[in-house]
């Protein structure tokens, strides 16, 4: 992966690359003293990475970062930052910011999300081959083959609104922050911008690519939309006319496991709505489609 520093000071910007080179995380092929400096000098390029150390975060810095996303809507963008409180947090991740990295600067934290990012992209090019292997393979197999000529292949502009509006739900619901929301926004971007439908990926197969292992994905995955699910239980407690509540429940859970919720939360049961994680990614596509 081709890595940028944005902002970074000597001492930092000589730790970054010591630890990329070191744990072969990818190579930094250059660096910026500022964000406008680095959208005029990589106007030509395609950057994989964009690791920024932003010392204050205002409304200025994050439409530059905006900027950034919409220009080079490929990259992803690591942000170092001091801000926490949970309006701040949730304007930087509507910019476009991938991950906020905590200061000071955690090499263990660091070292799984670029590995963690290189896994991701190699999922994309490695499924970019699966309708030509289809194609091959379907004499031999009993599948139902998806050509090239099927796949609905979005525009860049698309996928980008695309992501704005999944972003937008995540909010809404209330995960956007989670550590599950980027393996969740990977995977579904990644179809829409293929016109796959869900229910004809091995899920298993795709969090196996995007991290560490298959489990520890899943896990995310699963913790995120389990945050989703009991938000949306109590709001549907409080008042079963709240937009969001009707909007995302039934949707993305099934009306049967937002009842379960809501009876666990109200001390009925003892059993939480079950998670099935293809319904989930599936109605998250489907809102952002028809938005």
């Amino acid at each position: 992966m081709k890595i940028y520093l944005i902002g970074c000071v000597r001492t930092l910007s000589v730790r970054l690359t010591s630890l990329i080179d070191e744990k072969k995380l990818g190579k930094t092929a250059g660096s910026f003293d500022s964000i406008e400096e680095a959208l005029v000098g990589l106007r030509d390029e395609k950057p994989d990475v964009f690791i920024i150390d932003s010392r204050i975060m205002d409304n200025t810095v994050i439409e530059k970062i905006g900027k950034a996303s919409v220009l080079f809507p490929e990259s992803d963008i690591f942000i170092f930052s001091s801000a926490y409180d949970a309006e701040s947090v949730e304007k930087i991740y509507m910019s476009g910011v991938s991950y906020i990295l905590h200061k000071p600067l955690n090499e263990i934290e660091l070292t799984k999300v670029l590995k963690t990012t290189e896994l991701s992209r190699m999922l994309k090019r490695v499924l970019e081959i699966v309708p030509r292997y289809n194609n091959d393979q379907s004499r031999s197999i009993d599948k139902p083959v998806i050509s090239d000529e099927e796949i609905k292949v979005y525009e860049e502009d698309d996928v980008v609104k695309f992501t704005k509006r999944l972003k937008g739900v995540l909010r809404e619901i209330g995960i956007l922050s989670e550590s599950g929301s980027k393996d969740i926004m990977d995977i579904a971007v990644y179809l829409f911008e293929k016109g796959m439908d869900v229910r004809d990926v091995s899920m298993r197969d795709i969090c196996g690519m995007l991290g560490d292992n298959t489990k520890s994905v899943e896990q995310r995955i699963r913790r995120a939309a389990g945050a989703a699910l009991s938000g949306l239980a109590a709001r549907g407690m409080d008042d079963y006319a709240d937009p969001i509540y009707n909007e995302y429940g039934d949707r993305l859970f099934g009306f049967e496991q937002m009842r379960n919720e809501i009876n666990f939360i109200c001390g009925k049961s003892f059993k939480h709505g079950n998670i099935k994680i293809k319904k989930f990614i599936g109605g998250l596509i489907d809102c952002c489609v028809e938005n």
